[in-house]
């Protein structure tokens, strides 16, 4: 109106498609990319996947594969938290977790002969050789991973470990040459 000097702001509303809770990794990425003002096809090409994956992780229906988490991370700006595990199985899990590998393909990279050493030490079952750690700090330096969660007390138990099972061998032998 002429007569009137009164100028309204609000904020604009938020698209419909927009998630109203963050639950899931879609319902992030869904925000991040309608943020950015990006198509799915964008994201797509982004991430290197198809476009149905991206729409299939957005509507839930689907998760991403492990080999898209540090992708996935990057675009969402979101960096991995290795600084909040409390145990070297934590540590083990989220560092290779933040790397998108599978427990097979870590056991690949570091020369274990079997994943199982890998998925042993994330369930703590196990205390990796000194040997293995060792392995597994060369690798994780090398990749410009921090090795906080590489816990020296772990080291400790599993030299206390090998230093035990060489004198239970030693003993079992032993007893059979007698």
């Amino acid at each position: 109106m002429p007569f009137c000097h009164l100028t309204l702001r609000a904020r604009k509303p938020k698209d419909s498609r927009y998630p109203k809770e963050l639950r899931t990794i879609g319902d992030r990425l869904r925000q991040r990319r309608l943020d950015l003002g990006l198509l799915q096809r964008d994201v797509a090409e982004d991430l290197g996947v198809s476009q149905s994956s991206v729409r299939h992780w957005e509507l839930g229906q689907k998760s991403p594969k492990l080999q898209y988490g540090p992708t996935l991370r990057a675009f969402l700006g979101e960096e991995p938290s290795l600084e909040q595990a409390a145990t070297f199985a934590e540590g083990l899990r989220a560092a290779r977790r933040a790397m998108g590998l599978s427990q097979r393909r870590l056991a690949e990279l570091v020369g274990f002969g079997c994943p199982d050493t890998v998925a042993d030490g994330e369930r703590d079952t196990r205390t990796p050789t000194p040997r293995h750690l060792e392995r597994l700090k060369q690798f994780f330096e090398e990749a410009g991973q921090p090795l906080a969660f590489l816990d020296p007390a772990a080291e400790k138990s599993a030299a206390r470990r090998s230093e035990t099972t060489s004198s239970a061998w030693a003993t079992r032998r032993a007893r059979h040459q007698v």
